[in-house]
């Protein structure tokens, strides 16, 4: 499966309480640990920009195609709103 930081950052949003706001410094952190250990490198490309891109050049117009018919699965890719 998925690293422990999704287990640590679901377990966190559930110990919230209703009007208690989340410590945005410590989920970036967080991620942002996991990114570098993941030797990810940060290239500024987006998977909003790719289907843009991808749509204008296949001509198909489906530039604001959203879910399973833009290819995008939610199990593939968890969202995650700020």
């Amino acid at each position: 499966g998925f690293p422990a930081e999704f287990a640590m950052y679901l377990n966190y949003c559930r110990g919230l309480r209703f009007e208690e706001g989340p410590d945005y410094m410590y989920l970036r952190q967080l991620f942002r640990i996991l990114f570098r250990t993941l030797n990810h490198q940060y290239d500024y490309t987006f998977d909003w920009t790719m289907l843009k891109q991808k749509a204008a050049t296949s001509g198909t117009g489906a530039v604001g195609t959203t879910g399973a018919a833009a290819g995008i699965t939610t199990q593939a890719r968890p969202s995650l709103s700020s």
